[in-house]
């Protein structure tokens, strides 16, 4: 597989910020192979589970009687799973799973499996065949499909052909890393940021209601669960990455609102958060409120790492105010108060912008003395 791969890219970020794909594509493409691949490639336990033959207690546990109380038994893939180092579980011909959906709709959304919540170091993935050539296959019904990023399957018929004739014995993939973005929480502030900060600019983007259509139902669509997996899935991509950011947000929230975010996106012109908070004299806090309030929400997750983080972080917020943007910059520095170390002060000039913000916060109830 080449790292150039846009699926592979797409793979590597939802099982590096933990959501879930369901990838959809013909008969016979290696969709399970391929799984089972990368995830021994990326060093984790691969567990296959297929939902038509599974039983309801196999995503709820069995009941069990313990000391007059009635608790469920761990699964065995589950529980193998969570033993794991790190673990990837695919949910392999999942729309043929209809009679045990309602049972894995806590297992989806929860992470949870009878009585065991699965740890950050598993990952889950569910593959399936079209509906119209699945074997016994369903449309899936809108709580179902609205906790996926949904993709199609891509068949790369150049890594196929180099490994059919060893039987896949030296494929070559790329190692997770080198296909993302820096595994750091400035980046990842910084993505999340900017799309949060659309949203902000766009709120009827945020919830337009379950489509009517129910194949619409069964895809991507939007609602504040899918523009958190949205947001997931761009902290772990390159910020420049504009084919896996634009296929990321359609995976998540359609097509349509995809278009629109890339159309904004392209005159978006991102401050670094950690530059800013070195070099606040240089930030223009009068420039478009769109770009601050993205600045802002990275500084804000930023100055949460660390004391002299937050002490810069509430420096650059407190210059923002004193620039005018005092109502831009009021919910970063509400939710830096929240989060004050125990030995930070308040600057004077900080109390004088924001003291409104501060005592709702409880951070002090006379003036301050600073």
């Amino acid at each position: 597989m080449s790292d150039d791969s846009l699926q592979l890219r797409i793979a590597a970020a939802c099982v590096r910020s933990t959501t879930i794909p369901l990838f959809s594509g013909d008969v016979g493409l290696g969709k399970t192979a391929t799984w089972k691949a990368l995830a021994e490639a990326w060093g984790y336990h691969f567990e296959a589970v297929v939902g038509s033959n599974r039983d309801r207690q196999d995503f709820m546990g069995l009941p069990a009687e313990h000391d007059g109380m009635t608790s469920y038994l761990d699964v065995d893939w589950a529980r193998r799973a969570a033993e794991a180092q790190k673990a990837i579980v695919v949910f392999d011909e999942f729309n043929t799973g209809g009679d045990v959906f309602k049972a894995m709709l806590r297992v989806l959304g929860e992470r949870t499996v009878g009585n065991l919540t699965l740890p950050e170091t598993v990952s889950m993935v569910a593959l399936m065949n079209p509906v119209d050539i699945a074997v016994d296959g369903v449309d899936l019904a809108a709580p179902i499909a609205n906790r996926f990023a949904h993709f199609n399957w891509a068949f790369d018929l150049n890594a196929w052909l180099d490994g059919v004739v060893d039987d896949f014995a030296s494929q070559d993939i790329p190692a997770m890393d080198s296909l993302l973005g820096p595994d750091t929480v400035a980046h990842r502030a910084k993505m999340r940021s900017m799309l949060a900060t659309y949203l902000r600019m766009s709120p009827t983007e945020v919830n337009p209601g379950t489509p009517e259509d129910f194949t619409t139902q069964a895809g991507a669509f939007a609602s504040p669960r899918t523009w958190t997996f949205a947001m997931q899935i761009l902290g772990e991509l390159r910020e420049n990455d504009e084919d896996a950011i634009f296929t990321a947000i359609k995976g998540c929230v359609g097509e349509a609102a995809a278009h629109r975010f890339v159309a904004w996106k392209s005159q978006y012109d991102l401050y670094d958060p950690e530059w800013a908070m070195d070099n606040p004299d240089e930030v223009d806090f009068t420039s478009r409120a769109d770009l601050i309030y993205a600045l802002l929400g990275a500084v804000q997750t930023l100055g949460k790492t660390s004391d002299e983080s937050w002490s810069k972080a509430m420096e650059l917020v407190t210059r923002c105010g004193e620039q005018g943007r005092a109502d831009v910059a009021q919910p970063a520095a509400r939710s830096l108060l929240n989060s004050k170390p125990d030995d930070a002060t308040v600057s004077k000039r900080t109390a004088e912008i924001f003291s409104d913000v501060y005592r709702a916060v409880g951070v002090w109830e006379d003036d301050p003395a600073a």
